[in-house]
C-alpha cells in the first residue's frame, strides 16, 4: 500500500512556497480602508491584445486583504474557500487569469457566468485600493487611459476592461 504522506508534504511545501513568493510581490496593506469592502478581482486577459474581461467577487466573511490573498493561494490548488471564480481549465485558448485582492467602496451586481460583458470600466489599483470608472465604450476608455497616464498602453494596475457586472450606486 502506498503512503500518501510524501504527496501531502509536497503539496504543503508547494502551497507555502507559492504563498511566500506571491506575498513578496504584494503591497504591505492588509486591512481594507474604513467603509471599503474587500474584493477579489479576476481579470481574464487575452495574450497579445489589450482585451480583457474582469469579474468582481465579494464575500462578506472576508474582512482583510490578507484573508483574500490566502484564498487565492488555496485557489491555485483548486481549493477555494470563500470565492468561486472560473477555474483555469475553463479559460479559452490564449486567455490567462490574474487574481488580485483590493479594497473599494463599491456596490456591484453579482457575477452570472453567461451574462454578456456589456459594461466598460477603467480600473486603477494603487496600494491595494481600487477605483472603477464607468466608460461608454472601450475606445473612449482607452482614450481616457492614454490621456491620464500619458502612455500608449495599459498596465497591470491601470487598464480598461469589460464586465458583466454593473455598478449599483
Amino acid at each position: 500500500m502506498l503512503s500518501m504522506a510524501p504527496l501531502a508534504a509536497a503539496r504543503k511545501t508547494l502551497l507555502s512556497t507559492a504563498l511566500l513568493s506571491s506575498l513578496l510581490l504584494l503591497p504591505a496593506q492588509t486591512q481594507a480602508a474604513p467603509g471599503d469592502a474587500v474584493w477579489l478581482v479576476a481579470t481574464l486577459k487575452v495574450q497579445g491584445t489589450s482585451s480583457s474581461k474582469t469579474l468582481f467577487f465579494r464575500n462578506r466573511d472576508v474582512t482583510s486583504l490578507q484573508q483574500c490573498r490566502e484564498d487565492i493561494q488555496r485557489g491555485r490548488l483548486n481549493q477555494w474557500r470563500f470565492y468561486n471564480p472560473p477555474s483555469d481549465r475553463s479559460l479559452a485558448a490564449g486567455e490567462s487569469a490574474i487574481y488580485r485582492c483590493v479594497s473599494a467602496p463599491l456596490q456591484l451586481t453579482g457575477w452570472i457566468r453567461f451574462a454578456p460583458y456589456r459594461y466598460t470600466y477603467e480600473i486603477h489599483i494603487a496600494d491595494g485600493r481600487m477605483t472603477v470608472e464607468p466608460r461608454p465604450s472601450v475606445a473612449s476608455c482607452l482614450s481616457s487611459l492614454r490621456h491620464s497616464t500619458g502612455k500608449q498602453e495599459a498596465s497591470l494596475n491601470h487598464y480598461c476592461t469589460s464586465s458583466s457586472q454593473q455598478i449599483s450606486r
